[in-house]
């Protein structure tokens, strides 16, 4: 991409450089939390979705963003999996995907769970397989099935057979004998 698109380039890695920053701000406010009165900040939630795709359409990825029922309740360790469950495939997809990557996220909450289903096409100068995410050896799917199956969720993921990448989470809202 520096090659053919520099301009491109710089803004993803002003993303990498900004969510670099931003995950050494939370081990830092995390680390001073601890000092200061031994709880730790706030996890993420959903309602950083907004600024989460916001910035990955400032770095050329076109993403559409829809969610339905009360976000407000889901609870916090849930919302901090599903926002996960968002940011890895976007995250995802501004690597792999290439320029103009087309990114789909809906994220619903009905009937005591939440769904999220995040769909990336590669952008037209790259395509396959490893484009659309399968050919990555990180380790940020292996890390979004912990975090979902850690607050009893769900999480599966792979190449539909038309090309896109699929990662869909349903995570209940509440513990099995739990009430609301």
């Amino acid at each position: 991409m520096l090659r053919t698109d520099p301009d491109r380039a710089r803004r993803a890695l002003g993303h990498v450089h900004e969510v670099a920053k931003e995950a050494l701000e939370q081990m830092r406010e995390l680390v001073r939390a601890e000092r200061v009165d031994g709880s730790p900040p706030a996890p993420p939630d959903l309602a950083g979705l907004d600024a989460l795709v916001h910035t990955a359409r400032a770095c050329g990825t076109q993403v559409s963003l829809t969610t339905a029922g009360d976000l407000d309740a889901v609870p916090a360790g849930v919302a901090a999996a599903c926002f996960r469950v968002v940011q890895e495939p976007l995250t995802n997809a501004q690597r792999h995907a290439g320029p103009g990557a087309d990114v789909s996220v809906h994220v619903r909450v009905h009937g005591g769970s939440v769904h999220a289903v995040v769909s990336s096409r590669p952008g037209a100068a790259t395509s396959g397989p490893a484009a659309a995410g399968n050919g990555s050896r990180g380790t940020g799917l292996l890390a979004m099935r912990e975090r979902v199956e850690l607050v009893g969720g769900h999480l599966t993921h792979g190449t539909t057979t038309g090309g896109a990448f699929l990662v869909e989470a349903r995570i209940p809202t509440m513990r099995p004998g739990s009430r609301p």
